[in-house]
């Protein structure tokens, strides 16, 4: 007969999750930006790719890492500041020693703050500048103006308590940035999309440019003569050397592509003539740019957003007091409330603020979240990861956006398509995440939380079949239209890819494939594996996944050591997930492509089987020595509820899941 479930807890008198001991929101929003934005790199290193992987991966890192390292000095020169002793020197003598005395009490408070941790170096502006937390995860600056500097000194020494409690949660929330790491987070996304838009728009001018100086100049480069005389030119500017044997240039351009060298060969081909091919360079580079603008507008303002929240939660645990944070949040602005200068773009930024209020966009394009939102966050913590909605959306149009990229013209034709494996990948790695302070919630959890989860999958799942629903009723309007012209134009898509030109071109739609084949292949069968095969899938890992990290909640005894247990779950029912379930799903749902197992897919089945048995062997003789044991030896029955206690010791269990504030 089983123990009789605890009651649960006074909402009132019920303890707060603790969101900084989880893994954060924060992450999972970076590693949603990360995936678009490396997936395409990262997959020119899959076998089959025809891309020369080291300047695509390391160009983009190392130009995203150069600007990330280069971005806390950049801000000070163009924000004016400069470290507290370099502050002072300068101005009149009273100034200086009031801002002298005003930067050493700033900067004591955060020492004192930091703790055991390594404080931030606070900078100084003549601009009236608001206090903000900038730099990488090595350089730390904490940036503020002078007369806000000194306003905020002046609080620290009030004698209202509630004021000096809240001007040093100003000073903390800038400190949790730090200690929560979020401030690496934003300035490496911030990097990646920035080089990912810059490379882009640079590829784009530069491919433009050299293609019309090629066309210009292609009658005479096409002839033997115009070699012969650079050759002439090369020994007469070198004398004492050989002229150089440039005969056999010409040769390899016209066996490269005969049909582009003939007609660059043609003097009468003008400019005109080449205007689809600009477009096609416009159409390569745009997915990239409208990823990169999506990514900025809504992934990394909710990045910021976010960071925010937990800054604010860390804040309250420092000071000790949820209550000082919205006192700091006013207070904050009262230091800084000061006349603005001039600004020119003023009116129109006006009318964007009036237009997406309307729209009711702001809150999803805005900086810094909402005052009811932070003191909601504070209440309720775990409201912090946002709601099911919200995470079925930002994952699925991650997936979308990466499609996008990888089934553009410039990537499409050369890098190996990595297949359902990332979209299986981000989708239970994100959804895992996001019920984690569901389950540490224990008994005090949604009692819809299993509705919302089938709601979240199947959301994520219609999202991701809006482009072929999208695909489909575009066959079927070329069915219904002019199959024959429509064919024509796909073949010169397809023929863009490779490179192919000329006046005639052997037809591929209609002869190598049908437009039902087409359908069936490409857009059917996918649609049918995303939306009979994925969401089953999913749910059932996200069951499993649960269930374990659950029951793994009443080894009491292991403390915050269980969270090693919850990522090896995840590892393993992820490895499970992409190394078994879905070669079998791409076995079933695509057999003309998958024909036979091969070696690779029998050793992934092997070793998905071995792991789960072993894993399995594992789990439960863990579970048989720590399960429902407090650290005290007393047995604890029924499952976890946050802020349970031991009946013997009388500890709170997972005490390090509860907010200290």
């Amino acid at each position: 007969m089983s123990e009789p479930a605890p009651a649960p807890l006074d909402p009132a008198e019920a303890p707060k999750l603790d969101v900084l001991a989880l893994p954060s929101y924060t992450a999972i929003l970076f590693g949603l930006i990360a995936l678009v934005v490396l997936g395409s790199a990262f997959a020119s290193l899959l076998p089959g790719s025809q891309l020369w992987w080291p300047p695509v991966v390391l160009g983009l890192t190392l130009l995203t890492l150069r600007d990330y390292l280069r971005r806390p000095a950049l801000w000070m020169r163009r924000m004016g500041l400069a470290p507290g002793d370099a502050a002072i020197a300068g101005g009149r003598a009273e100034e200086a020693q009031a801002l002298g005395q005003a930067i050493q009490r700033i900067q004591g408070e955060l020492v004192d703050l930091a703790g055991e941790h390594p404080a931030p170096l606070l900078t100084v502006s003549p601009q009236r500048l608001a206090i903000h937390a900038f730099g990488t995860a090595r350089q730390r600056y904490v940036g503020i103006g002078a007369q806000p500097a000194r306003r905020l000194a002046h609080r620290l020494q009030s004698h209202n308590e509630p004021t000096r409690r809240a001007s040093r949660a100003v000073l903390a929330h800038e400190l949790a940035h730090f200690l929560n790491g979020d401030l690496w987070m934003v300035g490496l996304s911030y990097s990646l999309l920035k080089m990912m838009v810059l490379v882009m728009l640079a590829n784009l001018w530069v491919s433009m440019a050299l293609s019309v100086f090629i066309i210009e100049v292609s009658p005479e480069v096409l002839q033997p003569a115009f070699w012969q005389g650079l050759a002439q030119f090369v020994a007469d500017t070198l004398p004492g050397l050989p002229p150089p044997d440039l005969s056999w240039v010409v040769p390899a351009l016209r066996q490269e592509n005969p049909a582009v060298f003939e007609r660059l060969a043609d003097p009468s081909t003008g400019l005109s003539a080449w205007e689809p091919f600009f477009v096609f360079l416009v159409s390569v580079h745009l997915p990239f740019v409208v990823s990169g603008a999506v990514l900025f507008g809504l992934y990394w303002r909710r990045l910021l957003r976010v960071r925010e929240l937990y800054a604010d939660a860390r804040a309250a645990a420092l000071v000790g007091d949820a209550r000082a944070v919205p006192h700091a949040l006013a207070l904050e602005a009262l230091i800084h409330l000061t006349p603005k200068p001039p600004d020119p773009s003023q009116r129109l930024r006006r009318r964007l603020g009036e237009w997406s209020r309307r729209l009711a966009l702001q809150p999803h394009f805005a900086l810094h979240p909402r005052a009811a939102t932070r003191t909601q966050c504070l209440e309720q913590p775990q409201q912090v990861f946002g709601s099911w909605r919200s995470m079925a959306v930002s994952v699925g149009l991650a997936v979308v956006l990466l499609d996008l990229v990888l089934r553009g013209a410039l990537t499409a034709g050369y890098i190996y398509q990595p297949g359902a494996h990332l979209t299986f990948a981000a989708a239970f790695l994100a959804f895992s995440l996001w019920l984690l302070p569901q389950h540490c919630l224990g008994q005090r959890c949604d009692r819809h939380l299993g509705r919302r989860v089938v709601g979240m999958v199947l959301l994520f799942t219609a999202i991701k079949l809006a482009p072929y629903v999208l695909d489909l009723a575009a066959a079927l309007l070329v069915q219904a239209t002019d199959p024959v012209g429509w064919g024509r134009a796909l073949d010169l898509w397809i023929y863009g890819l490779v490179g192919a030109s000329g006046e005639v071109l052997p037809p591929l739609m209609g002869v190598e494939v049908t437009w039902s084949d087409l359908i069936r292949w490409h857009i059917l069968a996918p649609m049918a594996y995303f939306a009979s095969f994925m969401p089953p899938v999913l749910l059932a890992s996200l069951w499993l996944d649960a269930f374990l990290k659950r029951r793994t909640l009443t080894w009491y005894r292991l403390a915050a050591q269980v969270r090693w247990a919850w990522a090896g779950i995840t590892a393993v029912v992820l490895g499970v997930l992409l190394l078994a379930a879905i070669p079998v799903g791409n076995r079933l749902y695509f057999p003309w492509v998958y024909t036979s197992w091969s070696t690779v897919s029998v050793v992934s089945l092997g070793a998905s089987a071995a792991a789960v048995v072993l894993s399995g062997l594992g789990f439960r003789a863990a579970d048989r020595r720590w399960g429902g044991r407090c650290g005290c030896g007393e047995t604890v029955p029924g499952p976890f509820t946050l802020g349970r206690t031991c009946p013997r010791c009388h500890q709170r269990l997972h005490e390090w899941l509860i907010a200290s504030y």
